[in-house]
């Protein structure tokens, strides 16, 4: 099975489950994507954020393609989308 997310630096696309549909969404909704690696989830290390974390706290990015765990520190700086509900 691929990975959820990967980027593939020699298409400049996202690969992976979760790269397949952010793909389908740019050509649906008629976008383009400029991707900033980053190898850090984000963590709070005495009081400060790193990582995609915190590129996405402080807005030096609008998106971050991954998979995180939505935690209750996470979630009081950043906005997740929420999986959908199983009936």
């Amino acid at each position: 099975e691929p990975p959820f997310s990967l980027l593939r630096n020699e298409t400049g696309k996202v690969g992976g489950y979760i790269g397949a549909i952010w793909n389908i969404m740019e050509k649906k909704l008629n976008f383009s994507t400029v991707f900033e690696e980053e190898s850090v989830f984000g963590i709070l290390v005495n009081g400060s954020w790193n990582g995609m974390i915190e590129k996405l706290r402080s807005r030096c990015v609008d998106i971050a393609i991954s998979e995180f765990t939505m935690t209750r520190d996470r979630m009081e700086v950043v906005d997740f989308s929420l999986p959908p509900t199983i009936i």
